[in-house]
């Protein structure tokens, strides 16, 4: 909104900002399609030539192989929460040490 001299108001309306939304959009559907692989590979019922297209979907782009490792980075960081620590460590007052 800007004051025009006369103390009338002028409304401005930017544009969207197309090229950003675009890259977002590209963006969040290549961590989609990490986040599928890895949930899929994660199943266990894997044949040779899935591991393969995975290698092969990885090696397409930086940007594929860097969202799997983020994708399994931030599941590494939130698999440490709630584990308690190994082999009985514990508070003072008895109760498990939780990370």
């Amino acid at each position: 909104m800007h004051w025009a001299s006369g103390g009338d108001v002028i409304m401005t309306i930017s544009k969207p900002d197309i090229r950003g939304r675009r890259a977002q959009d590209a963006d969040d559907a290549i961590r989609e399609g990490a986040i599928r692989w890895l949930l899929w590979l994660r199943n266990g019922d894997v044949v040779a030539r899935e591991l393969d297209a995975f290698e092969c979907w990885c090696a397409q782009s930086i940007e594929h192989a860097v969202a799997v490792y983020d994708v399994m980075w931030l599941w590494a960081m939130l698999g440490m929460l709630g584990a308690t620590e190994p082999d009985g460590a514990t508070e003072p007052d008895g109760t498990p040490l939780v990370h």
